[in-house]
């Protein structure tokens, strides 16, 4: 048995119609350790790998129902990362370079070398959808943190501007003071609330380092962070939790991503008020009351956000979003 990391993880599928060298090809493969299934009939096959998510297709060139270059063509057109191996018995009639590449075919097999040449062909494959898989997440990560530098440094413009109106509340006061000291006591309800409110801006520019919140806390910094907006579009924000206090301890930025996403697009949409409603304790859901209408950018966002997350889920039924998170 071989041992190449993601032996096991890497799906892959045999088509051929020669049932003969299905049954012995296969055998051969998972006694090395391959995760592998077969099929003799390429219309399935190109129904599994549409059912599936198959990484490496071994596939054989001249078969009666498609040929190799058929199936290709209509396999590319719903999956595009899938490696493939074209294999044929007829040495002299190896597909041309060009149709390879045209394909984007990864590799071509003689299957009158044998299956050791088979086995190491599928293997470098292996190693390379690794690396492929491995870039991938890694890309997905650097445009999420990309995106969501972005949306702060956006929000964080009306979250300075409100610091700055406060201080100047608080100046005033600490003036108003100075000049009347009958009215110390109101003058100090100013800054008190002045300071409170400046505490939340900070607190909320901060949320990204806080992975314990309870849910009063995720409420209050998605209000904080919407406030220049939620002024700018003349917006009612009812946010209302069945438990206000439970502690959430999983994924508390990427809940607050997704409420700040969902809310700001119902803004655009022009809704005057928007209802969200917080329920459950183990696991909680996020209802948003309001119909949403989503487009191509607003869903890359969450793809974005919810992509190689354990315990989180944004779903859409009947045009009403919510979001379902464990605590």
């Amino acid at each position: 048995m071989v041992n190449v990391e993601g032996v096991k993880q890497t799906k892959i599928l045999l088509v051929d119609d020669d049932e003969n060298y299905v049954k012995v090809t296969k055998m051969y493969l998972e006694e090395n350790g391959l995760n592998i299934s077969a099929c003799t009939n390429p219309v399935e096959a190109l129904k599994i790998c549409k059912d599936e998510n198959i990484d490496i297709v071994l596939l054989d060139y001249f078969m009666p129902e498609l040929t190799g270059e058929e199936f290709v063509k209509q396999l590319r057109t719903f999956n595009n990362k899938a490696l493939v191996i074209l294999q044929t018995g007829f040495s002299e009639k190896k597909p041309p370079i060009e149709t390879l590449t045209f394909l984007d075919i990864q590799g071509y097999h003689d299957k009158t070398k044998g299956v050791d040449e088979l086995l190491l062909l599928t293997l470098s494959a292996i190693k390379t959808m690794r690396l492929i898989k491995l870039n991938r997440v890694q890309e997905i990560k650097l445009a999420s943190l990309n995106y969501k530098k972005q949306l702060i440094g956006e929000l964080s413009v009306g979250l300075i501007n409100e610091a700055k109106d406060q201080l100047f509340s608080i100046s005033a006061a600490n003036k108003s003071i100075a000049m009347n000291t009958k009215d110390y006591e109101d003058e100090n309800k100013v800054i008190d609330e002045a300071n409170n409110k400046v505490g939340k801006v900070f607190s909320a520019l901060g949320f990204e380092g806080n992975k314990f919140l309870r849910i009063e806390d995720i409420i209050d910094v998605t209000r904080t962070l919407l406030a220049s907006k939620i002024k700018e579009n003349i917006t009612e924000l009812v946010i209302n939790a069945e438990s206000p206090s439970t502690i959430v301890r999983k994924n508390t930025e990427t809940i607050i991503f997704l409420m700040l996403e969902t809310i700001m697009l119902l803004m655009e949409q022009e809704n005057k008020k928007i209802k969200v409603t917080i329920t459950g304790t183990d696991k909680i859901v996020v209802n948003f009351e309001n119909e949403l209408n989503y487009d191509k950018e607003f869903a890359k966002k969450i793809v974005l956000l919810v992509t190689d997350k354990t315990g989180i889920k944004f779903t859409l039924k009947d045009k009403k979003a919510a979001i379902y998170a464990d605590t």
